[in-house]
Parts: C-alpha cells; structure tokens; sequence
C-alpha cells in the first residue's frame, strides 16, 4: 500500500506539474499574445486551450527531460520544438505562410518568449528576488501593454471586433492572465520533479494522441501535407539538441536542466506586471482611435512583429550553427 500510495503522490505531483507548466504557457503564449479579452473568450474556451497547451508543454518537459538544458542555445531549440508544436498541432499557423510562419509565431513568440523569458529568465529573476525582480517585472509590463496598445491598430480578425482602449476591462484582463502566470509557477515550484518522475511510456503516448486527435481535423484534413513540414522541423529540433552539450542528470532541481517555478513567497514582484502593463496601456489611450492598417501605431506594431522575428530567426541560427558548424563538439 505504501508503495502504490507512492506512486499516486508521484504521478500526481508529475500532473499537477505538466499543468501548471501548460497554464504559464497558456498565459504568455496564447491570451498573453492577444492582451485582450476576444469576442470568443469564455471559460470553457479558455480551460480547453489551457489543456491543449498542458499536452504540447508535457511533451516538450519529455523532450526537455532527454536533453536537459545547459544553455541558449539548447534553451531556444527547446523552445523551437514547443512553437513548431503549438502551431503545427493545436493551430495549423505554422503551415500557412511559408517559409515566414516557421518563424512567426513559433519561434519569435512561443520560443523567444513563452520559453526563453517564461519559463526561464522571469522566473530565475524572481526567484534571485529584491529590487531586480520589481525591474524585469516592470519591463515586462511595460512591454505588454505597448504590444496590448498596437493592436489597437491591426485589422480584426473574421468575428472579431476591432480593438479599442478599455481601461477597466484591460485591468482585470492583465491582472487575470498574470494571476494563472503566478499560480503556474507557485504549483511548479511546489511539484518540481525528481530524478524518477515525468517518466513512463503511457503518459507520453495518451498526450500525443490526444494532440493527433485534436489536429486530425484542425491540421491534417486541409492540408494533408502538413505532417510531413511539422516532423521535418521536429527532427530539426531533436537532431540538434542531440549534438548541442547538455547538462548530466542529476536528482531534483538539474533533471531539466533548471529549476522551473518560483516559491510562493517569492512571488510578489510579479504584481508590478499589470500594474506597468495598465500604466503604460492607459496612458496611450488618446491613440485608441488611430486608423488600422497604416499610420504611426502600425508601423510601430509591425517594427515590433519584424523585431522579433528577427531575434527569433538570429536565435535559430546560432543554435543550428553551435551545433552543427565544423567547430562545435560533437
């Protein structure tokens, strides 16, 4: 009984583990990205993206598991393999514009920032706490809500409504998102895995078929070819962590390479997010009625699209060059 008991505490603390990863990736990836409530938004919308995420974040904690991370480079081509895998599974971006949307969203985005700044840097900086943590917090904040005042000027999606400023709904909107960011990484500190955990063949095999299943209709059926692109950029991915150095396995905080989440009582810096983020939001309110499609708001949304796109791509290169130029260490 002792060791079934065990076993559950295990396999519970793995779960409760992958989720809490799936909701800090849900929280800077998808309504993060967005940085305002969508016409679609509901909570049954919501609790199903945050699942589907908790799967491509359990597989790619499997692969990260295998090549646990001992630096950029190894982290951004984790990352890579996470962006390839959101959008070529739970959305079919990734095949739309070639060869543009391997870049965007998935590594300019999901990669540099769901992963790099995410799951890494802002929580290490919280974690190393004091006056440096209100810092980063803050730029991120501030970053959010310049990037949440751009698409004030994009054109609306079908069944979207064009983006305006709402001070109110933005506030409880940065303060919501942040507040799933937050308990993500108190869960992920409380549950971080040990040496035997996020093991076992069945649980993999239950997240990648339910992913198929999910992306059978949504991927596969229009663009049937659309396997063949997402298994080239994943062995892309695995071929070149597998020539990059990772570090030794180890017990408890070295299995993935790095301690992932942040104490609960270390958290409270991450309140200056939506605070900047609001700051900074209501403050650019008089551009709320600024045109969309073209004028000064855009052209400073679309620098910041090409900007990051350009730090993905840079990224992307010198992984693949780290790894596989003449010099590296095989």
């Amino acid at each position: 009984m002792d060791d079934d008991g065990a076993t559950k505490r295990s396999r519970g603390r793995a779960a409760s583990f992958a989720l809490a990863v799936g909701a800090v990736s849900w929280a800077w990836s998808e309504v993060g990205f967005w940085a305002h409530f969508r016409v679609d938004d509901n909570a049954i919308v919501w609790v199903l993206t945050l699942l589907l995420y908790t799967l491509v974040a359990y597989v790619v904690l499997r692969i990260l598991r295998r090549f646990p991370v001992s630096g950029i480079a190894s982290l951004f081509m984790v990352g890579a393999a996470y962006g390839w895998l959101v959008e070529g599974t739970i959305a079919n971006t990734v095949y739309l514009a070639l060869p543009f949307s391997i870049v965007w969203t998935a590594l300019a985005w999901h990669a540099l920032l769901t992963v790099v700044i995410g799951w890494y840097a802002l929580p290490t900086a919280l974690r190393r706490g004091g006056l440096q943590a209100v810092g980063w917090c803050a730029l991120l904040g501030l970053a959010w809500g310049c990037w949440g005042v751009g698409w004030w000027s994009a054109t609306p999606d079908s069944g979207q409504v064009r983006t305006t400023a709402h001070p109110v709904s933005y506030a409880v909107f940065v303060v919501l998102v942040t507040g799933v960011a937050a308990l993500g990484y108190g869960i992920q500190s409380s549950c971080h895995p040990g040496r035997g955990e996020l093991a076992g063949r069945w649980p993999l095999r239950v997240a990648v078929g339910l992913l198929l299943a999910w992306s059978i209709p949504v991927v596969v059926l229009p663009l049937p070819w659309a396997p063949a692109v997402l298994a080239l950029l994943l062995w892309v991915a695995w071929s070149t962590l597998q020539r990059l150095p990772s570090r030794s396995p180890g017990a408890g905080a070295d299995i993935l390479g790095w301690r992932f989440g942040v104490p609960w009582q270390q958290l409270p810096p991450i309140a200056a997010t939506p605070i900047v983020a609001w700051i900074a939001y209501l403050a650019a309110s008089p551009l709320s009625g600024s045109p969309t499609g073209h004028g000064p708001l855009y052209d400073g949304f679309l620098a910041a699209i090409v900007l990051l796109c350009l730090a993905g791509s840079g990224l992307l290169a010198w992984s693949l060059w780290s790894a596989w130029s003449p010099r590296a260490p095989t």
